[in-house]
């Protein structure tokens, strides 16, 4: 066997060291030359990769997932978008019926979603013709990058058969200026060709009904209302829509008469009446007045009218040797002044109330009492308020 021959190594460390890591045997050596072991050392730990970005996303939802509607209704649905992966900008929305069925109109508002928004609105329209069953809507949504799509169900049901016609009815809701309904207005039927009257009340809602006319007679409807005004109480004639709805009618089915409250304004069913108010002017103390004479009202309101709306100032003429009365203010309380226009030269009047002892002033105050106080309602056709006797003089 052969024998392997000693390694020769110079006697310095040094040199020793050189030799050992020539062979591999030594990784390092110390200052003084001292071999180590030629253990690896380990790599230095490296960073994990970045995730990639999300993609963008869209989902929708819907709520409720069914809508039912009669016939002829509507109902809604509220559609909302969840937005993912940093989606950003409008998303656009589109609807559509299976089978495209007749009488169904879907709209949606808004029909965009705008960036940063989340929900929009689905009104579904069933018309009376359209068939009862359940349709199939598939809501769409699209943007920039995304899509989405949802469904929902309109049950349609059948309409309620309309109520057989009835005779001798007569129906209606009462209102004020603002278009409130007037509670608790007593509305009175009365027959044309005999005495017979049929009273009721309007409700909460303004709305009144009346059963059990005799069929195939003549009727005429009113109705008034009581009105706490200034400490006073005063009973409103309330007016009609038209001017036919003053007439009789014959009870021969339903017959609707809506009344609303008005403050001026011919009445048609009473002669030369209105629904406003009246002052009679006594020139008795004016001094040189001659025929053709003008004298100007004006009419300041103090505060709110008899209604509650604000009312606004007016100016009436009346001309000595005709007619001095004023007719048809709006019923408030109001500062009054007179001017007496005579060859276009312009005199101040005083003024006051006509019959009492007090003295005339500058201005006075028009304020208009009950035609009978205390009485019970519905007794005038007009505005049941006394007219107002004012008093001019130049003396």
């Amino acid at each position: 066997m052969p024998t392997t021959a000693p390694m020769r190594t110079r006697s310095t460390r040094g040199t020793r060291c050189i030799v050992l890591l020539a062979a591999g045997i030594a990784s390092a050596c110390t200052d003084g030359g001292t071999a180590t072991d030629p253990t690896p050392s380990s790599p230095p730990p490296s960073s994990p990769a970045p995730s990639p970005a999300p993609s963008p996303s869209l989902a929708l939802s819907v709520a409720p997932a069914t809508v039912t509607v009669q016939q002829g209704q509507s109902g809604t649905a509220t559609v909302r978008l969840a937005r993912g992966g940093g989606h950003r900008g409008p998303v656009t929305l589109a609807t559509a019926v299976a089978g495209d069925p007749s009488g169904i109109t879907v709209t949606v508002v808004p029909a965009t979603v705008p960036d940063g928004a989340t929900e929009s609105v689905v009104t579904l329209a069933a018309a009376a013709t359209t068939a009862p069953g359940d349709h199939q809507v598939t809501i769409d949504a699209g943007g920039s990058g995304v899509s989405a799509r949802t469904t929902l169900v309109l049950r349609v049901t059948a309409a309620p058969p309309p109520p057989p016609s009835e005779a001798g009815i007569v129906t209606g809701v009462a209102r004020d200026g603002r278009g409130q309904p007037i509670a608790n207005a007593l509305v009175q039927v009365k027959m044309v060709f005999n005495s017979n009257v049929v009273t009721t009340r309007t409700g909460a809602d303004g709305r009144y009904v009346v059963r059990g006319l005799a069929a195939g007679l003549s009727h005429q409807v009113k109705a008034w209302a009581e009105v706490p005004y200034r400490g006073r109480s005063y009973c409103v004639r309330l007016g009609m829509s038209g001017e036919a709805d003053y007439d009789a009618f014959v009870t021969d089915g339903a017959v609707v008469r809506d009344f609303r409250w008005q403050l001026t304004g011919r009445i048609p069913d009473a002669t030369a009446n209105f629904f406003g108010a009246s002052v009679d002017v006594d020139t008795w103390d004016v001094v040189g007045i001659e025929s053709g004479d003008e004298i100007e009202v004006r009419f300041t309101p103090q505060g709110p009218l008899v209604d509650g709306s604000e009312g606004s100032a007016l100016t009436r003429i009346v001309r000595f040797g005709s007619n001095l009365a004023i007719d048809d203010l709006p019923h408030g309380v109001y500062t009054a002044a007179a001017t007496l226009v005579h060859d276009g030269v312009r005199t101040p009047l005083r003024v006051g109330r006509a019959g009492f002892d007090g003295v005339l002033g500058p201005t006075t105050t028009v304020e208009w009492e009950p035609e009978i106080p205390g009485a019970a309602c519905g007794q005038s056709l007009g505005p049941a308020l006394k007219r107002f006797p004012m008093k001019v003089s130049n003396r």
